[in-house]
């Protein structure tokens, strides 16, 4: 689903898009989306982003996840949800719902401002290769389709 969180703050609001799969939250430096306040666990949660569905799960954090004011332990989210990872606010939305033109700049989430730092790490593709350990075989080119000739008589 295409989908991203928009990181309020103080300081300005900003997105991030979700890939599809999982992205973590946390304060290690492991996570997809890396956040610096000490009340964020070093590995506080994981989000799932399948192709109809996005779920947030709290991986057993000690200040908790938050959505829309209640603690979770795992969770659908709808647009507009308010999420709330240890003292880092967020706002998800859906980009079919908001319109591709539209951007989180332009929005003041500036009321729900706590967080102060966000580093994000990019989303590794799972390799294919035969020595990656995966069992899976490498992929070979597809031959273009030719249509049997008639034969001349």
């Amino acid at each position: 689903m295409d989908c991203r969180l928009v990181l309020t703050s103080e300081s300005g609001n900003e997105p991030f898009v979700l890939a599809e799969g999982i992205t973590t939250l946390g304060r290690a430096t492991d996570n997809h989306i890396q956040l610096t306040q000490h009340a964020v666990s070093r590995h506080h949660a994981r989000i799932h982003n399948l192709s109809s569905v996005v779920e947030i799960e709290d991986l057993g954090s000690a200040n908790g996840t938050k959505v829309n004011g209640t603690r979770i332990t795992r969770v659908r989210l709808a647009h507009g949800a308010q999420i709330a990872v240890g003292d880092a606010n967020f706002l998800f939305e859906e980009t079919d719902a908001i319109g591709l033109e539209d951007a989180a700049q332009h929005r003041d989430y500036s009321t729900r401002a706590r967080a102060t730092t966000v580093r994000i790490k990019p989303v590794q593709p799972v390799s294919a290769s035969p020595g990656a350990g995966s069992g899976a075989r490498p992929l070979r080119p597809v031959r273009p389709f030719v249509p049997n000739r008639p034969k001349d008589a």
